[in-house]
């Protein structure tokens, strides 16, 4: 098959969506399916490019940063790719389109389903879906504002996708009559002769943070958890950027514990991968979230697990097996959950090991990318039977 891809985020601009797309586009390739990708220019990328068998169209859009699209990098974004997917589905025998996010890349679909009648999957990340993140006023407002377009996106997809069980039943509760499926993330297992050399005879319990730095993922509560420990010797790592930097590095002094939270800024998946091998523990406070990938990450690189339990966070990890769940907005919570791993660190290694494992049974991107297959194969069929019905 040809299958197009369109997510207004690619690497290296993006998040966990960003991530998807790429793992599952090189999957496609190397199961003998052509792929083309339309997706945002960013800084000094190329407009054009081939990378590992991938066909990576970019198109302009005014972004905020690298990690940080706003409405105004999502919506110039559907103002460029309308004409470039035009110039792609008249050049290109595209046999199916999978658009990452309903709003606003599943626009598109209003020209290649209903002007160029090409099939369609949409696979929903979190903020597309309406009551996704009830504390954005912005967010709700627009949903609001384009729920019978968001319907109409949906109901003519040939199939829909949620990245949790969490957001389907979000879905599902927006749209009732819409059939909703769930195909989760997926990881690569880090490079065991990385973790071979992860030193856990250190004194101080090393917790790494991975997440773009908004208010929705929490940070600030982590920082208050980190300086009521006062009894427990712990040092945090903070990987990622975003709008509200300077005021969590504000927040941290003002809290008295800079020198114990380092702020380190955009990593490549190289740099990640060390961060996690560097780190005894993974801790995520993400206020909401539909299926963050960072903590699949950190499984696989054997890292026990404290995060927040929302949206699809349960999914991933197991409270007690892989990890420790605690509410969010609590961080009080948080703190406990770190003191018990810096107490017990065989313990710590237990549920490392086990989260590995896990990702390793359900997790990876061979069976995630055959489901889409899968689904792709689906759509074009239904085009087939309904165009040899016709005649």
């Amino acid at each position: 098959m040809r299958v197009l891809i369109a997510n207004y985020e690619f690497p290296p601009v993006g998040g966990g969506a960003s991530k998807v797309s790429y793992e599952l586009a090189k999957k496609l390739v190397g199961k003998g399916h052509d792929v083309v990708v339309l997706t945002s220019q960013f800084g000094n990328l190329a407009r054009f490019e081939e990378r590992d068998g991938i066909i990576i169209h970019r198109v302009w859009s005014w972004r905020k940063g690298i990690h940080d699209s706003g409405l105004r990098g999502a919506f110039t974004y559907l103002m460029s790719a309308l004409p470039a997917m035009r110039r792609i589905l008249k050049t290109e025998p595209i046999d199916v389109v999978h658009y990452f996010f309903g709003l606003p890349t599943g626009l598109l679909s209003l020209y290649s389903h209903g002007i160029a009648e090409i099939p369609y999957i949409v696979s929903l990340r979190g903020s597309d879906v309406p009551l996704y993140d009830r504390d954005s006023s912005k967010l709700m407002l627009l949903h609001r504002a384009t729920k019978s377009l968001s319907h109409r996106i949906w109901r003519s997809a040939s199939r829909v996708f949620a990245v949790s069980d969490g957001l389907r039943q979000l879905a599902e509760e927006s749209f009732p009559d819409v059939s909703v499926e769930v195909i989760h993330n997926g990881v690569d297992i880090i490079d065991p002769r990385l973790l071979s050399v992860r030193a856990h005879d250190v004194s101080s319990l090393r917790l790494v943070c991975v997440s773009r730095l908004i208010p929705r993922k929490g940070i600030a509560d982590l920082l208050q958890a980190l300086a009521g420990l006062t009894n427990v010797e712990c040092e945090l790592t903070v990987a990622g950027e975003g709008p509200i930097d300077t005021e969590l590095k504000g927040l941290a002094a003002k809290l008295g514990i800079s020198d114990r939270v380092e702020f380190v800024g955009y990593k490549s998946p190289e740099e990640l991968n060390q961060c996690y091998v560097d780190a005894d523990a993974f801790v995520l406070p993400t206020r909401s979230d539909a299926f963050a990938n960072v903590i699949l990450e950190a499984m696989a690189a054997a890292l026990p697990v404290i995060a927040t339990d929302v949206g699809g966070v349960a999914e991933a990890v197991v409270d007690g097996e892989t990890g420790i769940l605690v509410e969010p907005k609590q961080p009080d919570q948080l703190a406990s959950a770190i003191q018990v791993l810096a107490n017990d660190r065989s313990l710590a290694k237990r549920y490392g090991r086990a989260g590995q494992e896990r990702v390793l049974r359900h997790f990876t991107w061979t069976s995630i990318s055959d489901r889409y297959i899968e689904a792709y194969s689906d759509a074009c069929e239904t085009v087939a039977e309904r165009a040899f019905d016709a005649t």
